[in-house]
């Protein structure tokens, strides 16, 4: 994957004067731009992939064997099957919390 800055440069390229050069002076506003632009782009995609891992790890310290893991996969199974999502009250190892 290229980097912003890459991604941004390719772009003001792209961009050529008529002759087939650029001009920086008047492309470097729309260069940085296009960079912050990539950045917050990158970082929000990565704040997003980072709490989806999160919560797909999320209460898994639980498992501690091979009994344990075959439960929470039969359970999510299970509620997987019977609705789009899991009760509140319904905790990752099947018991309902009071």
């Amino acid at each position: 994957m290229p980097s912003a800055a890459k991604e941004a440069y390719a772009a003001v390229v792209e961009a050529r004067g008529a002759n087939g050069e650029t001009d920086w002076t008047a492309l470097q506003a729309e260069y940085l731009a296009e960079y912050e632009r990539l950045l917050a782009e990158r970082h929000n995609r990565l704040m997003t992939d980072a709490r989806a891992a999160y919560r797909a790890m999320d209460g898994w310290s639980t498992v501690k064997s091979r009994e344990d893991w075959e439960q929470v996969v039969a359970q999510t199974d299970w509620l997987s099957a019977t609705a789009t999502s899991a009760p509140e009250s319904l905790s990752l190892r099947g018991e309902r919390s009071a």
